[in-house]
This record gives structure tokens, C-alpha cells and sequence, in this order.
């Protein structure tokens, strides 16, 4: 899998997320229009799932980075910030 690859599975996963994150927020705002309950109450709630939502995404966008760290140690391919160090150290040693 290449880099780019696994940068496009990354950004399509936090897109996904933040796509959830919109639906979570429209569904909690139809529950509060559905449900009586005054608007400080409704305020509360929206803002308290969209928090749970927030919390959500942070673990999900935590765990894709893992996988995708886990995936490319496996593969046993050289990272961005890798290849520019020994890039940076060839150009080095050929000025020797």
C-alpha cells in the first residue's frame, strides 16, 4: 500500500467522521423538536451530544492513525519525516 494510499484511506475516514458528526447534530436537533422540553433543556441536550460526538470522532481519528502508523511499520514502509532525514544526511556525507 502506498503512502498516498494510506493518506487517502486517512482523509476519506475524517471525512466520514465529519459527515457523522452533521447527521448526529441534525438527529439530535429533530429529537429536541420532537420531544417537549424547553429551550434551555434542548440547548443542553444538543450541546451534550454534539460534546459525546466531538469525544467520538477524537477516538475514531485516534484509532484510524494507529492503524494506519500500525500499517505502514508492518509493511515496513519509510515514513515522510524518514526519508527527509536521510535525505538530509546523504546530501551531507556527499559534501564531505
Amino acid at each position: 500500500m502506498s503512502d498516498s494510499m494510506l493518506k487517502d484511506v486517512f482523509y476519506t475516514s475524517v471525512g466520514l467522521i465529519l459527515k457523522g458528526k452533521e447527521k448526529v447534530e441534525e438527529a439530535a436537533k429533530r429529537f429536541v423538536a420532537d420531544h417537549p422540553m424547553n429551550k434551555e433543556e434542548g440547548e443542553k441536550f444538543v450541546r451534550g451530544v454534539m460534546d459525546k460526538a466531538e469525544e467520538a470522532k477524537n477516538d475514531l481519528t485516534k484509532m484510524v492513525e494507529e492503524a494506519v502508523e500500525k500499517a505502514v511499520h508492518t509493511m515496513g514502509l519509510v515514513t515522510k519525516k524518514q526519508f527527509d532525514e536521510l535525505e538530509k544526511r546523504l546530501k551531507e556525507s556527499q559534501k564531505k
